[in-house]
């Protein structure tokens, strides 16, 4: 990536309005002079790589999801606690709000996920397609740890927005594996931040985009040190134009997570 010096960052979890897409972290890689420095597939590993973090977060998520116009927009939010350990592929939700579905959970494990009804006291299977509590969000809007695994990278190309470079990189699903959407195209910036992203059909229809509207800096503990990270992202229906969904992350703390939370037996428990 041209301009670039050393690697940080850590999870994504925000989004802005394009035109206000990117914004400068601390420098860091070498200088390339094709896009993706000539390797489509390697960049999507090292991006994959810089987010699975080695360090458990906990945080609060909220999912805002606005219906009709501006002038007359309704908002349903969810309000959830997330526990998540990308070195290994584990990630917890619990719903806390609204009181009707409070005590819900999901939890991911490697490539099996689950969800927990609380007023059935029954778990069901997910897929990386379906939706968080039925909102138009995706477990990998906020965890792109395993990215890599999920899509095959077919073609870089790079673009100067507002005087800095970014890469934009066309993905396909890989074959028998289940990702949330066929096609999909990421724009990386200088930082190694996923700024925005656009996801496809498999006949090629736009059916949702997505921009980082708001961030922070945070000390990364394992890089130990200061980077930039996401803490809104705007998801736009492009379905359904009247509708819109917002994801808000707040009081992310690092530090080691007791193992028992990753397990079905924690999530039925802080239900009741």
């Amino acid at each position: 990536m041209r301009n670039a010096r050393s690697t940080t960052l850590i999870s994504r979890l925000t989004k802005v309005s394009p035109a206000a897409l990117l914004v400068a972290l601390t420098l860091c890689g070498v200088a390339n002079a094709a896009p993706c420095g000539g390797s489509p597939e390697g960049f999507l590993n090292k991006l994959t790589s810089i987010y699975r973090s080695d360090q458990d977060v906990k945080t609060r998520l909220l999912i805002d999801e606005v219906f009709g116009t501006a002038d007359k927009a309704q908002h349903v939010v969810r309000d959830m606690l997330v526990f998540s350990r990308p070195s290994e592929g584990k990630l917890v939700m619990l719903t806390q709000a609204p009181k009707t579905e409070a005590g819900n959970g999901y939890l991911r494990v490697d490539r099996n996920i689950w969800s927990y009804d609380v007023n059935l006291g029954h778990w069901e299977r997910r897929t990386e397609r379906d939706s968080i509590a039925g909102t138009n969000a995706r477990r990998s809007d906020i965890d792109l740890s395993d990215y890599s695994e999920l899509y095959a990278a077919k073609s870089c190309a790079e673009v100067m927005v507002k005087g800095h470079p970014v890469e934009v990189l066309e993905l396909v699903a890989k074959p028998g594996i289940d990702a949330p959407f066929m096609k999909q195209k990421i724009w990386v910036n200088d930082q190694w931040l996923v700024v925005r992203s656009e996801d496809y059909a498999a006949t090629g229809k736009l059916l949702r985009s997505t921009v980082v509207t708001r961030k922070a800096v945070v000390v990364r503990k394992d890089l130990n040190r200061k980077v930039e990270v996401a803490t809104e992202l705007n998801l736009f229906d492009e379905v359904d134009k009247t509708r819109k969904t917002i994801l808000r992350i707040e009081g992310a703390t690092q530090g080691a997570l007791e193992p028992n939370i990753f397990t079905k037996a924690y999530v039925a428990s802080k239900s009741r």
